[in-house]
Formats: structure tokens, sequence, C-alpha cells
């Protein structure tokens, strides 16, 4: 991955030679209604307009308040993300990743990973079947 890395307070956002958004989050970070603003921000900033395949590293992530995860179905969201693949790590992490799922039920696809290159694999066929679906 040649491109530059941006820090943000939560952690770091890059676009990935495959045009991928990652996101990589810091240890220890929690995630309110303000550092997710940020972070859509710098998903802009980095990936440029339209819509987004996000991997998003949470393995680091200790806590998300209620409007975090609020924030991430808004219409502005949806918007930005084409599918979303979150790596989790612990059994934490799983159960944030999870009760995000049931309780917001985001309007892009999203699953969950233990894996970095499955997580990838699945954000890219995603696209293949959007772009497939398109033509």
């Amino acid at each position: 991955m040649g491109n530059a890395v941006t820090e943000t307070s939560v952690g770091t956002v890059q676009l990935r030679d495959d045009g991928i958004v990652h996101f990589v989050c810091a240890d220890g970070a929690q995630l309110d209604a303000d550092n997710t603003t940020e972070l859509f921000t710098t998903y802009r900033e980095v990936g440029g307009g339209g819509r987004h395949l996000v991997l998003s590293d949470i393995r680091g992530l200790r806590s998300s308040t209620p409007e975090s995860r609020a924030l991430a179905t808004t219409p502005e969201a949806t918007a930005l993300h084409e599918a979303a693949g979150v790596i989790i790590g612990s059994k934490l992490t799983r159960m944030m990743g999870n009760l995000f799922m049931r309780m917001n039920k985001p309007a892009y696809p999203t699953r969950l990973f233990n894996d970095a290159d499955a997580a990838v694999a699945w954000l890219l066929s995603v696209r293949e079947l959007t772009r497939s679906e398109a033509s």
C-alpha cells in the first residue's frame, strides 16, 4: 500500500492500492459522535467522492457510544459506504460488532471477519457484484 496514511483522533485511514478505504482503530479508542463524524470526513478526503468499500480494523476499539453506532446508519453513512468489512479480534469486538448490526441495521452490506484477507476478498467480491449488476 503506497498511499499516504491520514491520522485521525481514533486511528489511521489509508486508501489502499485496490481502492479500499482502510481504517485501523487505535488501541483503546472510544468512538463517539464527534470522532465518527471525523472518520466520515476523512473517508471522503482519502477516498474521494462517491461510495467506498471500507475495511475497518476495530481490534483496538475499547467502546463505542450509541450515537456513534447510530451515525453509521444515517443517509450520509449509506451514501459513503458501498460495503463495510469489519475486522474483529476478540469476544468484546465481536460482541460490539454484532450489537451494532442487530440494533442499527446498516443499509449497506456489512460483515464481521477475524481475518483481514477474507474481509478484503469479500469487499472486492461486493464490488464485482455491484459492477456486474450495473452493466
